[in-house]
Parts: C-alpha cells; sequence; structure tokens
C-alpha cells in the first residue's frame, strides 16, 4: 500500500515537472508562428478630384503592402458611404506592393465617403460653373462727344464651383457712314466662387456723333452720342481713316507734276 502511494506520488510529480518544462516551449512556438504571419497594410488612399461634375468618373486609388514573411491572397473591398461597391482579388508576395483602383460616377449632388479596406477619402459632386454677365447698364445713355460715358457689368456665378470668366466690354458705331470705325475694346479676367457676383466699372472716351452699340456677355445697350461740332457728322466722319491725309497729299502731288509736265511739253511745241 505504501509503495502505490508513493508510485502515485511520483507519477504526479512528474506530471507537474513536464508541465512546467513545456510551457516555455508552447510559448516561444505562437511567438515563432505570430512572426510569420502575413498581414495586407493599406496605405495613401487618393480620389483623382475632389470636386467633379454630376456623372464625372472618380478614380479612387489605394496603396497594399504585403508585410508578413508569406504570400497571401486576400478580397480588397471597395465602398461608398458604407456600401459594398467592388470587390478585387490582391495576390502579392512579401514586401510586395500593389496600387488598387477602383472606379465611381455620382450623379446626384452633394458630398461621398469613400474607402478602401478602411481607409477613408471623399469627394464632392456639384454643379459645374456657370458665369456670365448678369447685368449691363450705362451711367448715362446720352452724352456729348467730347463726354467720357461709364460702363457698369455685373459678373455672377451661378454653377456649383469656384470659375474663371473673361469679360469683355465692346463699344462700337452701330452705322458708321463711310470707312471703316475701329471698335473700343476691354478685357477683365474675373474669378468667382460659387454664387458670387461682382460689379465692374469701365470708363470710355474719345466719341464721334451717331449711336454706339455696347455689349458684355450677350447684352446690348445703345448710346446715344450728339456731336459738338458739325464736322464730327456726315460724310467726314469717314476721311478719319488712318493714312487717308497722306494718301490724299501724294494723289495731289502727282497730280500737280503732271500738270506742269504736259503745260511745259505744250509750250515746247
Amino acid at each position: 500500500m505504501k509503495n502505490r502511494g508513493l508510485i502515485f506520488l511520483g507519477i504526479i510529480v512528474f506530471s507537474v515537472f513536464i508541465l512546467i518544462i513545456s510551457i516555455p516551449m508552447v510559448s516561444g512556438q505562437n511567438f515563432s508562428n505570430s512572426s510569420n504571419q502575413t498581414s495586407l497594410d493599406f496605405q495613401e488612399i487618393r480620389v483623382s478630384s475632389k470636386e467633379v461634375d454630376p456623372n464625372e468618373e472618380v478614380i479612387v486609388r489605394a496603396m497594399v503592402i504585403n508585410n508578413g514573411g508569406e504570400r497571401i491572397e486576400e478580397k480588397v473591398e471597395f465602398r461608398v458611404e458604407g456600401e459594398i461597391m467592388d470587390k478585387k482579388n490582391v495576390s502579392l508576395e512579401s514586401e510586395e506592393w500593389e496600387l488598387v483602383s477602383f472606379f465611381v460616377r455620382k450623379e446626384d449632388v452633394g458630398k461621398y465617403n469613400v474607402s478602401i479596406d478602411g481607409l477613408s477619402e471623399s469627394f464632392i459632386v456639384t454643379l459645374p460653373q456657370d458665369i456670365g454677365v448678369s447685368s449691363l447698364t450705362l451711367e448715362s445713355k446720352k452724352i456729348l462727344s467730347n463726354e467720357t460715358v461709364k460702363v457698369l457689368v455685373e459678373v455672377e456665378n451661378e454653377g456649383g464651383r469656384r470659375g474663371e470668366y473673361n469679360l469683355q466690354v465692346v463699344v462700337e458705331k452701330s452705322r458708321p457712314s463711310f470707312g471703316f470705325s475701329a471698335p473700343m475694346v476691354r478685357n477683365e479676367s474675373v474669378a468667382l466662387d460659387s454664387g458670387e457676383k461682382k460689379e465692374f466699372s469701365f470708363e470710355f472716351l474719345g466719341f464721334q456723333g451717331g449711336n454706339y452699340t455696347v455689349s458684355a456677355g450677350g447684352k446690348e445697350e445703345t448710346l446715344k452720342v450728339e456731336a459738338t461740332d458739325a464736322n464730327e457728322n456726315g460724310v467726314n466722319e469717314g476721311i478719319n481713316i488712318p493714312g487717308f491725309s497722306a494718301l490724299l497729299a501724294i494723289v495731289v502731288l502727282f497730280l500737280t507734276s503732271l500738270f506742269l509736265k504736259m503745260k511745259k511739253e505744250k509750250k515746247n511745241n
């Protein structure tokens, strides 16, 4: 009986000893396995454009890296507003990386959150820029030819985003009586945010008597100019062609020379 007790006690001691020495081995084995586990690391999610038109394509990209020690194959999920829109299989060797791309279009105006396996970004769908002249007014619609006219032009952006516009104001005579009358032109570069409007002022001078058309961005006004000198109206207006006076002088000189030559020849005969 005593021997059986000793044997039983020996078995217990031996079992405890085996259990104690096996614990570090198991722990070391687990640590070794964890160091060899493969994992995908997602970095640098980007969208091709932060602000787009309705139905314009947006490209969403993210860099995927295999930081583990083994080859791994995994499905990558692409979500828009939390809803899975697409999936792609990614297969990478250890330390290998890949740029994963997804495509999305949205018609409704608003902000959209997108994500690739936990990495998030966003883009906004807005109405296209719509910039133009909203009003054109003359400070005075009737002036004297030696006076200045002020033109007020309002430009407005009715679109959904910031944009640029080239404002051009043209003043030209409605019906030149003779020859060509060069228009007067002013240009201004305009940059406006969505819903913003600005007013611009332009001054013009150097008129002759008659009616002028003032236009900008499809809008027009008529300016009536009263001549302060009678010579500003009628036929004399057309003689203001550049170089006309010089040409007239040459013609007169030629005719005079020809007349004198003919007179001299007649006298000799």
